[in-house]
């Protein structure tokens, strides 16, 4: 009581509720990161794509990376197409035809961590963690089956393998286990074109593990 002044009591409260954010343990700067990670692509009525890929991250800064990812997919079926072209009581099902569906994607791009913090785990330990976004291009590999050419139907049909440029952007979570490891989670929203003109969008959810070179 007699290190705060009579009267003052109310601002040294205020002063108490400033929140102070300590030095970084985990620094990155100069650093090399290495991400293996899984994940799906999950907004596609048609399919579900279970994903794999790597990732490379470079540090400028502690806040500036660049990042390269790429991923291959599995593609598999929803129940929509046979629920579509099943016969019905009015008559018979539709003509569905599925052209392109995504095989693979490259992208590379900056990660610029907007924010840092740290959180208790389980009272037992001070932990860090980084949310960034990031933006970049890079290549989607597509198989797209000739429509014109289905006999009898496209499932059966003669194939290519197509090439696309495509745009990306996205929102990462870092959550550091050490210095040396992460757990990683990414959104990204790539943007290509479809094989009969617009854009494709689809939408890749990874959850993955990072490695810190010294």
């Amino acid at each position: 009581d007699e290190a705060v002044p009579r009267g003052g009591r109310m601002d040294w409260a205020r002063r108490r509720e400033i929140v102070v954010l300590q030095k970084r343990a985990i620094l990155k700067e100069g650093r090399h990161g290495f991400a293996l990670a899984a994940g799906v692509v999950p907004n596609d009525d048609f399919f579900t794509y279970v994903t794999g890929g790597l990732s490379y991250l470079y540090y400028f800064s502690e806040d500036l990376a660049l990042k390269v990812h790429g991923a291959y997919t599995y593609d598999q079926r929803t129940t929509l197409e046979p629920g579509l072209s099943r016969e019905r009581p009015e008559g018979p099902g539709l003509d569905v035809r599925l052209p392109q569906t995504l095989e693979a994607y490259a992208l590379a791009g900056v990660d610029w961590n907007l924010v840092h913090g740290k959180f208790g785990f389980f009272d037992t330990r001070l932990t860090e963690f980084d949310v960034a976004l990031n933006f970049g291009i890079g290549g989607v590999r597509t198989h797209t089956q000739k429509l014109d050419q289905c006999v009898p139907n496209c499932e059966e049909g003669p194939t290519t393998v197509a090439y696309d440029a495509a745009g990306n952007i996205g929102a990462g979570f870092q959550f550091y286990l050490s210095d040396k490891f992460a757990v990683r989670m990414d959104f990204n929203q790539l943007f290509y074109k479809k094989f009969s003109g617009g854009l494709s969008h689809p939408i890749s959810l990874t959850l993955g593990l990072t490695y810190f070179t010294d």
